[in-house]
């Protein structure tokens, strides 16, 4: 599992990719992820807290942030963003 360097705790509606409706109402942390290897920038993505502490005790993402589309969880494991993987080989189906 990476660690993660640097995590933002927020209210509901902070910044950050993935599914911010799901989190309404609920504490979330924004983490950031590597930086992509295509565009040179790096991203976010949010978790609850819940997701989170599963990361930090060493779940998968998948397992921890399974609600996440694959392409969020991919950014979050390779820094890789959605739009860069879309736009070298195509649509990342879920």
């Amino acid at each position: 599992m990476r660690s993660v360097l640097h995590a933002e705790v927020t209210g509901p509606r902070g910044a950050g990719s993935g599914d911010l409706d799901a989190l309404v109402g609920e504490e979330h942390t924004r983490v950031e992820t590597p930086c992509c290897t295509f565009c040179g920038h790096a991203g976010s993505i949010t978790l609850t807290d819940e997701e989170f502490a599963d990361l930090e005790a060493g779940a998968a993402i998948q397992d921890a942030a399974g609600r996440l589309p694959r392409a969020v969880r991919e950014q979050f494991i390779s820094g890789i963003h959605t739009e860069c993987w879309d736009s070298l080989f195509g649509d990342l189906e879920d």
